[in-house]
């Protein structure tokens, strides 16, 4: 019980003096209030700290005085007494920090009560503390903002893009300048580059950089090209392979080069309306060889491929002279193709040097200008192919005409005739024609002849005009025949005949008499082309003379020889047919295999003897067998030896006993009485 009431006071003495002790603070509150409204306070005004001193006049207006960035600079101190009211701030915005500078009032730092904080003025209470006030400016720069186009073209304009007191700006772009304020430090860029409206083979683009950091004043003109896709190719005529060629051309204005592919090309962005050059001659030409178009450059106004020629060509040194004389010619030209394309070239009588295309052909002025049907100035050398650098001087001679005439004009022919150089001495001949004799010349013109010699000679120092004179001939008889006579021996003039043939020919003609050979003459006979009478060869032309003429063709007789061997055996000539002239004596051989013997001959089926060398005489065809025959064995031989032997024993014993008989029967008679 007592623990309990012991416990009650303390609480209760605890819960006094919290009481006592917040009485106590108010009463102290209150007392500090008092003081405080009745003491000054402190209140330091300041600019933020991008505002530097290039500014001019009043910044900052408080309770009606003005102060400048000098008396801002290292903060203003104002007091004024804590917590009165009706006080009035107001700053300068913008403030000019020359032409193309300024500053512009974006927010308060601890503004006092009753001021808001993006507001640039207001009414407040006074702080009853000490405090700082910053008004806090953008730091801005005049930006000078167009854009232009080079080269035509109505593409879509850019726009521009940067910060404007903290917040995004964005403008279209003009042709024309226009001036903005943009903050410091804020990141700036142009759209569209290329701009709109541009496609895959044009467009307009600008090489400037497109974007940046505000940090100054700056005038912005944003430059865009017109430019077209250009292919730049190339092609080589006439062969050889130099290096490709380098093309200058213009880009945002600015020289630009890339090298050209002969296939499929080099793409480049090329500014409208600029031009563009190709490297000329291309490397790897020399003084003498050189590959060279007459196409280095153009004007670009669209799309497209560039492809320039360039020819392989030569150097020609050209040039011509005259040899014999003469007044009244002009000088050649020399045409060939240059570029691809024929070109006439006027020569002069000094060397000079003159391209042309490679494999071109070349003609060159023949004869000279200034020439007639009776004089020329004329050259040898009148056309020819350019393949390689070389010199050309061309000689022209001074000519004059040699004519001819005949008369009467189917009584022959004169050569030679036409331009001779001055001077030549010419032998011209007159040749008569069948049935026509030459009498005589007639001249006409310095250096002609007339006289009846043939061949003559004239000088050629002025035209001439040269008569020959001809007198006819009548036919003559001519007789082809052949010995012996008779049909296919000869041909005259290609056709067989049945000599002997007589012809009436005009003297001066020409024929072709031909021996045939060898000709049947029947059975196993022929007869062979021997000679002809005029000692030609066996197919001959002749010319026909004046006198009548008689073309004989000899022919010889021959018989055939036919040899046969039978089996064992052969022959000298060897067995067949052979051909021997008449009465000519043929020795034939027979010639025993082994094994064999030669038993005899038969001569148009005649034995003609046993030996085995025979002579036959052609007096006609003729055949001859050879016979053979095995020969005999040794034991034949001896019984043919004893046989014969015996019965040469029987037959003498038989004249011996014979011969006794006869004796002894004419002893008897003549002992009878």
């Amino acid at each position: 019980m007592k623990k309990k009431l012991k416990t009650k006071m303390r609480t209760r003495t605890t819960i006094l003096t919290i009481l006592f002790l917040i009485v106590a603070a108010s009463l102290a509150l209150s007392m500090n209030v008092a003081q405080a409204q009745e003491a000054s306070v402190t209140v330091t005004w300041q600019l933020s700290s991008n505002v530097i001193g290039d500014t001019t006049g009043t910044i900052l207006t408080v309770d009606g005085r003005s102060y400048t960035q000098s008396e801002l600079s290292k903060g203003l101190a104002l007091n004024d007494t804590a917590g009165s009211a009706g006080h009035t701030v107001l700053v300068t915005t913008p403030i000019a920090a020359g032409p193309t500078k300024r500053y512009v009032f974006s927010t308060w730092t601890g503004p006092p009560l009753g001021v808001l904080a993006s507001s640039p003025n207001g009414t407040f209470t006074w702080p009853t503390n000490s405090s700082t006030v910053t008004a806090n400016y953008v730091t801005q720069y005049l930006q000078t903002l167009s854009y232009s186009v080079i080269g035509g073209g109505t593409p879509s304009a850019p726009s521009f893009t940067a910060d404007q007191l903290g917040s995004s700006f964005s403008q279209t772009l003009t042709n024309t300048p226009t001036a903005y304020f943009l903050d410091s430090g804020s990141f700036w860029s142009v759209s569209l580059n290329p701009l709109a409206g541009s496609e895959n083979s044009e467009r307009w683009q600008s090489n400037q950089t497109p974007s940046g950091t505000i940090s100054g004043a700056q005038t912005l003109n944003i430059t865009y090209y017109h430019q077209f896709s250009v292919n730049f190719t190339y092609t080589v005529v006439g062969g050889g392979s130099p290096a490709s060629p380098t093309v200058d051309f213009t880009q945002y204005g600015l020289s630009a080069s890339v090298d050209a592919s002969a296939s499929p090309g080099t793409q480049g962005w090329v500014d409208s309306g600029s031009t563009y050059s190709y490297t000329n001659p291309l490397s790897g030409s020399t003084t003498m060889e050189r590959w060279d178009t007459d196409s280095t450059t153009g004007s670009i106004s669209a799309t497209v491929t560039v492809n320039p020629s360039f020819y392989h060509q030569f150097l020609q040194t050209l040039s011509y002279q005259v040899t014999g004389g003469g007044t009244g010619c002009s000088a050649p030209s020399f045409t060939a193709n240059q570029f691809g394309t024929l070109t006439r070239q006027m020569l002069n009588t000094t060397a000079s040097g003159y391209w042309f295309d490679n494999d071109a052909s070349w003609t060159v002025m023949n004869p000279l200008g200034g020439s007639t049907d009776s004089e020329r100035w004329f050259t040898s050398d009148s056309s020819g192919t350019v393949t390689a650098a070389q010199p050309l001087a061309f000689a022209y001679s001074h000519q004059f005409h040699l004519a001819v005439q005949v008369d009467p004009p189917s009584g022959g022919s004169i050569s030679p005739n036409g331009f001779f150089d001055d001077g030549a001495v010419i032998q011209i001949y007159a040749t008569a024609n069948p049935g026509y004799a030459f009498k005589n010349w007639a001249g006409l013109g310095a250096g002609s002849f007339t006289g009846t010699s043939n061949p003559a000679s004239v000088t050629m120092s002025a035209a001439i005009t040269q008569t020959a004179f001809f007198a006819s001939q009548p036919a003559v008889s001519i007789t082809v025949t052949s010995d012996p006579t008779g049909p296919s021996f000869l041909s005259v003039d290609g056709t067989p005949i049945v000599t002997p043939q007589t012809y009436s020919w005009i003297p001066g003609t020409a024929h072709t008499i031909a021996a045939s050979s060898p000709v049947s003459g029947g059975q196993e006979v022929q007869y062979v082309w021997q000679s002809w009478s005029d000692g030609g060869v066996q197919s001959h032309t002749i010319t026909v003379s004046s006198l009548s003429t008689a073309f004989t063709a000899t022919f010889k007789q021959q018989y055939q020889l036919t040899i046969n061997a039978t089996t064992g055996g052969t022959t000298t000539p060897p067995p067949g047919s052979h051909w021997y002239d008449s009465g000519q004596s043929v020795p034939v051989t027979a010639m025993a295999n082994n094994g064999y013997d030669f038993s005899d001959w038969l001569l148009d089926g005649r034995n003609a003897g046993s030996t085995n060398q025979l002579t036959v005489t052609m007096n006609g065809p003729h055949s001859l067998v050879g016979n053979f025959s095995k020969s005999p064995s040794a034991i034949t031989v001896l019984i043919e030896a004893i046989l014969n032997n015996a019965i040469m024993a029987g037959l003498i014993a038989f004249a011996i006993i014979a011969a006794i008989g006869y004796v002894w029967r004419k002893r008897s008679k003549k002992q009878q009485p």
